[in-house]
Parts: C-alpha cells; sequence; structure tokens
C-alpha cells in the first residue's frame, strides 16, 4: 500500500525520538540526552537530562557524555515527557541521538514514500573508501593484547586502537585497517566466533 500526499498530510506531526541512557549505581539506567526530529527532518529538542540518580557508566564510549557535561543541568525525565507528551522508552544505549533520530525519521518517511508493502529503496550515501576498510572490534578485554587480534583475525592488516574514555575499564576498542574493502569483507565473513 503507498499513501497518497493526502493521506501523508495527515501526519503532519510525526516525530523521531531518541534516547541516551547512563547506568545507575542502583543498577537502573536513567536518560541523560533525548533528541526529536519532525518530519521535516527539523530539530525539535535536544536536551540534556540531569539523572538524579548517582551514576555508576556514563557509556561515554556511546553517549559521548561525561559527568563534566551534565553539570548543572536541571532538566529533568518529567519536563521531557510533559514537552513529549508520553513516557520516554528506556531500551538500548544509542550511538548519537541525534544522528539516530533523524535516522528514524528518514526511515518512517521512506517508508510512508515507499508504501507499507514495499521494500524501501536502498539509498547508499558516499562513504569514504579508507572506512570502507576499516573493522570495529569491540569490547575486548584490557587483559587481551592487541597483538593477539592477529591471531583472532584472519588477514594484514594493522590495528588502530581506540583510547578508552572511561578511567579503570575493563574493555578497549580497536580498527583493524585492512588494504581495501574486499580484504575487511574476507576477514570479516572468516572470523571464527563472535
Amino acid at each position: 500500500m503507498k499513501l497518497s500526499t493526502n493521506q501523508i498530510k495527515k501526519f503532519p506531526k510525526m516525530l523521531a525520538v531518541d534516547c541516551e541512557m547512563v547506568l545507575c549505581e542502583d543498577g537502573t539506567e536513567a536518560l541523560v540526552r533525548v533528541c526529536a526530529i519532525g518530519r521535516n527532518l527539523q530539530v525539535k529538542l535536544n536536551e540534556l537530562v540531569n539523572p538524579s540518580k548517582a551514576v555508576a557508566n556514563y557509556r561515554s564510549e556511546i553517549t559521548k557524555l561525561s559527568a563534566e557535561d551534565l553539570d548543572g543541568v536541571t532538566c529533568s525525565l518529567a519536563n521531557v515527557q510533559a514537552v513529549l507528551g508520553y513516557e520516554v522508552r528506556k531500551e538500548g544505549a544509542p550511538h548519537n541521538c541525534l544522528d539516530d533520530t533523524t535516522a528514524a525519521m528518514k526511515l518512517v518517511l521512506a517508508k510512508i514514500e515507499s508504501g507499507f508493502d514495499n521494500a524501501i529503496p536502498l539509498v547508499r550515501e558516499g562513504v569514504p573508501e579508507i572506512k570502507k576498510s576499516k573493522l570495529l572490534l569491540h569490547r575486548i578485554p584490557v587483559n587481551v593484547p592487541d597483538e593477539e587480534l592477529h591471531k583472532i583475525i584472519p588477514g594484514d592488516f594493522t590495528i588502530e586502537i581506540r583510547p578508552n574514555k572511561k578511567a579503570g575499564g575493563k574493555k578497549y576498542s580497536a580498527f583493524a585497517n585492512f588494504k581495501n574493502q574486499e580484504e575487511a569483507n574476507q576477514a570479516f565473513e572468516n572470523i571464527d566466533g563472535y
């Protein structure tokens, strides 16, 4: 089913919403950032939120936030819910709140445009060739030296360690840089394990 322009106009107040969450000392999660994008991809909300609890893990590698970023923030979860008109979903930890919200709205608009029963046409945006030849390796225990990665991942590549932004972190991330995209794809296909 494909919606007509008149039918699409029935959704003028569509919003895509995404949240960044931190892990609190009591084991729960708390909202620290929320973004909302309107149907014309305009930013409706991009707000830092005071978690109102002691934070155990800012998940800085995902949220890009630290305690200093939230210093003096007075916006609360209740404030955000009042603006949006409904409860904010707390599951997941997206990589970039604003980018993910924009992507969600683009996906909804593409689905409306192509019809709910049809596949969305794939649009490839330009990705630099150098990025196509990298594999992101994450959640590597700190006791595994980067030399060991060559034993796990097949192929000829160099390792680029990503700085650990959490003091005392137990894991780290790295890029495996291959000569080209084909070698990176082949290595990914041949990895034994997860």
